[in-house]
């Protein structure tokens, strides 16, 4: 029981970076409730798509899985986007996210200090997830997908400091909240 509509799913594993032809896609009648929320249903909106993360056979294809392989960043005017390696527990449960101010911790066995409070996020390894795969308020850990990656716009003279720091120290970020910090937001690491 239940509405059900024709989608688009894989005859066979697609994998990541191929182009899908016709070969690639057949129809199938689906549950309604079953489907990813960008589940797609014509296959013209597919076929010459790049995938961008695998596609298992007989799975619906989704438009999170397909198209344009380039990710733009918008990094703001006088900073630059660097990236560093992370992990859940030290990105307050994976909850941060694209757009998140936060404050940026080295710590190592012996010392924590601070390198930049109100550090802009531009994107994390769970960014191109939609809600429904990344959850980003707190209590809804179990929908949240793990980061292993964040990328921060930080001024240039800081950015050998956080790479250094993220090779031999643990990084951590911080969400403060809205009345904890007086600085600035455009203030980044490097103590400016």
């Amino acid at each position: 029981g239940g509405d059900t509509v024709e989608v688009c799913v894989a005859r066979h594993d697609i994998a990541s970076g191929q182009t899908i032809d016709e070969q690639d896609v057949d129809s199938k009648t689906w549950l309604v409730d079953l489907l990813p929320e960008d589940a797609v249903t014509n296959k013209s909106d597919v076929v010459g798509q790049t995938v961008q993360s695998q596609i298992l056979a007989n799975e619906p294809i989704s438009a999170s899985k397909i198209g344009d392989p380039i990710t733009s960043l918008t990094v703001p005017d006088g900073l630059c986007a660097v990236s560093v390696p992370s992990q859940d527990v030290m990105a307050v449960g994976g909850a941060i996210k694209s757009g998140s101010l936060v404050n940026v911790y080295a710590s190592n066995s012996t010392s924590v200090r601070l390198l930049g409070e109100n550090i802009l996020v531009l994107e994390t390894s769970n960014s191109g997830l939609s809600d429904s795969e990344s959850a980003t308020t707190f209590g809804d850990a179990k929908r949240r997908a793990s980061i292993s990656w964040v990328t921060l716009a930080v001024t240039p003279e800081s950015v050998a400091e956080l790479i250094s720091a993220s090779k031999t120290e643990n990084i951590y970020f911080v969400l403060p909240g809205s009345q904890t910090s007086g600085t600035s937001a455009t203030q980044q690491a490097g103590g400016e």
